[in-house]
């Protein structure tokens, strides 16, 4: 599940390292400000709708609403995957994945533009969710239960595709789990039930949000990671940028980054 003394460990080590560059002792929160002043307006936005997101599934997760949870943590999911899609403009824009993005007219309006299911297919280029998210033992009792959740989520596949989608899973679960949670959260609109042919039978729905957000919260965990270590290697060019600096240089541009700091 998800492993919080990890992630609480590694802002401590950004916090530490962060203040190391710039010659100041850094408090988490200012920590916080600095990360976010780094990421800019859009990206600190998307953030902070992740961060919100994931909050009003754990209300969900905690009051039983596990169905809400799904649709909460999809959504949390999606504002992530925009972060890392547009923090990882480079390597997208020199691949064929640029073609992802088709609409708008700068790179940032294009992710934006983007839907669910391109971000979802981007994370799978990338190896951003590797097949090894899922841990081995929750995957072996997975196995078992995501038949019945692929037979009561999609009613109108064919055997076939539901053999597929079963044999996809075991390959790499944490990007199909995505691609579950994107259809469960288009059950946001009421007309999709019918058109789908699914039944609204609470214990069934109940059982199979349960099984999916056991399953996401691990895709989650291993997306988070992925964002702390594009944030680390910032601070690696960071440093090696420092060194190629004058003195000069390099105060007035650590000036400028707590000037910005303090703005927030």
């Amino acid at each position: 599940m998800f492993d919080l003394k990890h992630v609480e460990a590694e802002g401590a080590r950004f916090t530490k390292e962060a203040g190391e560059l710039l010659g100041v002792e850094l408090t988490p929160e200012a920590s916080t400000k600095l990360f976010l002043a780094s990421m800019g307006p859009v990206r600190s936005e998307l953030y902070r709708s992740c961060l919100f997101y994931g909050q009003e599934a754990d209300k969900c997760r905690s009051s039983g609403a596990y169905f809400a949870c799904c649709i909460m943590q999809a959504s949390a999911i999606e504002s992530l995957l925009a972060v890392l899609c547009l923090t990882s403009q480079k390597e997208i824009e020199n691949s064929e994945l640029n073609k992802k993005f088709k609409r708008g007219k700068g790179y940032e309006e294009r992710v934006l533009k983007a839907d669910f299911q391109d971000y979802i297919d981007v994370a799978s280029h990338l190896g951003w969710v590797p097949s090894d998210a899922v841990a081995n033992d929750l995957l072996v009792a997975a196995m078992q239960d995501f038949p019945l959740v692929v037979a009561n989520l999609y009613p109108d596949f064919s055997e076939e595709d539901r053999h597929d989608k079963v044999e996809r899973f075991g390959q790499n679960p944490g990007i199909e789990m995505l691609r579950v949670l994107q259809h469960m959260r288009n059950f946001v609109h009421g007309s999709r039930w019918a058109r789908v042919g699914i039944t609204a039978s609470v214990h069934d729905l109940e059982s199979d949000s349960k099984f999916a957000f056991v399953v996401a919260s691990q895709v989650m965990f291993c997306l988070t990671k992925t964002f702390i270590k594009l944030a680390t290697e910032g601070l690696t060019k960071a440093n090696e940028i420092r060194g190629k600096l004058s003195p000069e240089a390099f105060e007035a541009a650590r000036t400028q980054i707590l000037t910005m700091m303090n703005q927030r």
